[in-house]
């Protein structure tokens, strides 16, 4: 069954906030994804368009509120500003040069109070354009321009004064302008002399204002500031170096591109009075296909770390001082995840899966005498691991097509599985779809239902049990109730978007609060859902959890903030309705009653103290899936690589004891036989989806590695050695 469409899309280019808290990676399809550094939590997507040419991106800080801003150039010409409530963009403006190949925002450490920032442009006509970042003001203000080099300009950077900005162009040459006069005060030719071009993919300047380049020739070479004479020069790199990036300190420089090498230089100290140079210290391949962006960001309260993604559809982060001693750590662990949706109630279980331009709708298969072999007291008809007869295969019922070039942002299935709705980023894009199929016959009709007029963007969707209503919540954090009987808006909670707004940080506050970027930039929507009974629904952000009373139509309360692990990443009810379960970044999991907005007994037991199995998951938990049985209390959390089974009516089993000696035979733990409360299973493929379809049967949507390589370009050729 691909019942995830056979896409795998590859990072172009990383950003990070001057505080580091906050990641943004744009991939080749358009979408931007913006990360959580602290927990490594993704927790906004931005769709993507068709045809999209996102090339290079930037955060610049306002100067009025202090909120940081997200920039990003494209191959169209394009300079774009994007706001992270809305998940579209807020101004897009023209850079006036043809393609932009790279941007760059001017040091923090030079800006006055109250002044905007000003962003660099490497434009295709070979102009660099100084662009200003005025506050309160959405978008790029043209400033002023420089003089044209009659040559492409492939990247940019920023002299850590603000008074100068390098530049390399697709002739091979490094040119250093001065903002203030538009005069050029270096001219460098980074080839050899022999008479061949050489583009210069990537450009930096250092604090002490030693200038770096990387070019199409796989070199690395260091410039003096002052007279531009080369310091050094390497050429590790087998090909093109695509991009740098250095310490904060600036005495170590990392450098990546088409060989999929992450190579390290750094600045040492000469002996018996000679002056400091630079020297090749190690090289690495983690990456299995070009790496086309490096960034350093410099964590409040910890190591700088070093990010690196490319085609290989990986984020690896690494420590930048300990970059020889340590491995990477891999945060994306799965394939850009389409929406997906399950519908429990039909006859036969229902699966939607959204992505790019197109909605698929499947249903899915069934065991063989799946009636015969239920769970019994003495354990399961089939043997743990062992295949399971299908007496049904899954088979495709419709496909839809979005109505632009946008990509959908946002779908959800009724439980009953006869309506759909989706949309794309932006207000007047919902549509709405009925499914009806003849007695007898496997073909399935869609029918579009009207929908209110003038209807809100939507950033999370969720359908009542009986599918005649249909909840939305805007960027704002409202929540809109749409009667789809009577085709009328019926109700439009505004509180949740009160309470978000004063938990916000807030202008007048910017130099006590010192809030990071992350905690500005976590009031986005992330989940929105309804309790099995129709009695509840709970809006998700990643730091507060809004409780609706749907029988009363009225706001209920806010559930207690997470002290520890992080943002809320996974919300689900129970099945009785009566108890709502959420789990964070760092694997902490709270039942709490819905009625009351209190912890449940076990969740007092186990909340402050998590069992360390669950907490030492690989990955964070996405999801939460409980038993339809209301008589059982029990759910089944996944990360993208493992499953947790808890019974939220027992305690944690017990570890297996330790010995004085160790054994050279594996000793059983408790923990992990069938049936052991917390008990964690690792799974082989990265998990999308892991989903209760009946009370003795589950839904697990896998998508392999193996097939996402596939769609990969080739790298890079290297011979190896008896190949």
């Amino acid at each position: 069954m691909q019942a995830v469409p056979n896409h795998s899309y590859r990072f172009l280019s990383t950003a990070a906030t001057s505080d580091g808290s906050v990641l943004a990676v744009a991939r080749d399809n358009g979408s931007i994804e913006v990360w959580e550094t602290a927990t490594w939590t993704c927790f906004q997507r931005l769709p993507g368009r068709e045809e999209a040419s996102l090339s290079c991106m930037a955060w610049a800080q306002d100067p009025v509120d202090g909120s940081e801003r997200l920039f990003t150039g494209g191959l169209d010409g394009a300079l774009t500003e994007w706001d992270l409530r809305t998940r579209q963009p807020r101004h897009v403006g023209d850079s006036f040069g043809g393609a932009v190949w790279a941007l760059a925002a001017e040091p923090r450490g030079q800006l006055k109070e109250g002044e905007a920032p000003r962003v660099a442009v490497a434009c295709d006509d070979g102009v660099v354009r100084i662009f200003t970042a005025e506050g309160l003001s959405p978008g790029l203000t043209y400033a002023r321009s420089m003089p044209a080099l009659g040559s492409r300009l492939l990247s940019v950077a920023w002299h850590p004064s603000g008074k100068s900005v390098l530049v390399g162009t697709a002739a091979g040459t490094l040119h250093s302008w001065d903002l203030a006069s538009s005069r050029e005060l270096l001219r460098i030719n980074v080839g050899d002399g022999g008479g061949k071009e050489q583009c210069v993919w990537a450009a930096l300047v250092l604090p002490d204002g030693t200038m770096v380049s990387g070019d199409a020739a796989g070199g690395v070479q260091f410039w003096d500031a002052r007279l531009g004479t080369r310091l050094a020069s390497f050429h590790r790199h087998a090909a093109d170096v695509l991009a740098l990036a250095a310490a904060p300190e600036g005495n170590a420089v990392f450098a990546a591109g088409v060989d999929s090498q992450l190579a390290a230089f750094k600045l040492v100290t000469g002996q018996k009075g000679k002056p400091e140079r630079w020297v090749f210290t190690e090289s690495k391949r983690p990456h299995s296909h070009d790496v086309r962006t490096l960034t350093v960001a410099a964590v409040l309260g910890g190591d700088p770390i070093l990010v690196s993604a490319g085609n290989d559809a990986q984020i690896l982060v690494h420590s930048v001082p300990c970059f020889s001693q340590e491995h990477p750590v891999r945060v994306c662990k799965c394939p850009q995840p389409p929406l997906l949706a399950h519908a429990s109630g039909a006859a036969l279980p229902h699966l939607l899966s959204a992505q790019g331009t197109q909605v698929d709708l499947w249903c899915l298969g069934v065991a063989h005498n799946r009636q015969q072999h239920a769970v019994s007291l003495s354990g399961w008809a089939w043997a743990e691991g062992a295949p399971v007869d299908v007496g049904q295969e899954p088979r495709h019922l419709a496909r839809i097509a979005a109505k632009g070039p946008g990509h959908v942002a946002v779908a959800a299935m009724s439980p009953d599985g006869r309506a759909v709705a989706f949309c794309e980023a932006g207000p007047g894009s919902l549509r709405l779809f009925r499914l009806t199929s003849a007695p007898g016959s496997e073909a399935v009709a869609l029918s579009r239902q009207s929908l209110p007029d003038k209807l809100p963007a939507a950033v999370a969707l969720a359908f009542c049990a009986d599918g005649s209503r249909l909840l939305m919540a805007t960027p704002d954090a409202r929540v809109v109730v749409i009667d789809l009987d009577k085709n009328e808006v019926t109700q439009t909670f505004a509180e949740a978007a009160q309470q978000e707004e004063s938990a916000t940080w807030s202008p007048g506050e910017a130099g006590a609060s010192g809030r990071s970027a992350a905690a500005r930039l976590a009031s986005v929507v992330t989940q929105l859902l309804v309790s099995p009974d129709d009695s509840w629904a709970a809006m998700v952000t990643p730091r507060l959890t809004h409780l609706y009373d749907l029988t009363a139509m009225k706001y209920h309360g806010r559930l207690p903030v997470f002290e520890e692990g992080g943002a809320v990443t996974a919300a689900a009810f129970g099945p009785a309705g009566d108890v709502i379960a959420l789990a964070t970044a760092g694997n902490h999991v709270a039942v709490l009653e819905a009625a009351t907005l209190r912890h449940t007994p076990w969740s007092l037991a186990n909340t402050a103290r998590p069992p360390q199995r669950l907490l030492q998951m690989p990955g964070s938990v996405c999801g939460i899936s409980f038993c339809p049985d209301p008589q059982i209390k029990s759910a089944v959390l996944h990360t993208t690589s493992s499953l947790c089974h808890v019974d939220f009516e027992a305690p944690a089993a017990a570890g297996a004891a330790k010995g004085r000696r160790r054994s050279r035979l594996p000793q059983p733990d408790p923990a992990r036989s069938a049936g052991a409360n917390f008990r964690v299973l690792p799974l082989e493929n990265p998990c999308l989806l892991c989903t209760y379809t009946s009370t003795n049967a589950a839904l697990l949507v896998e998508k392999a590695w193996t097939e996402i390589t596939k769609t990969f370009p080739p790298p890079l050729y290297r011979h190896r050695y008896g190949t």
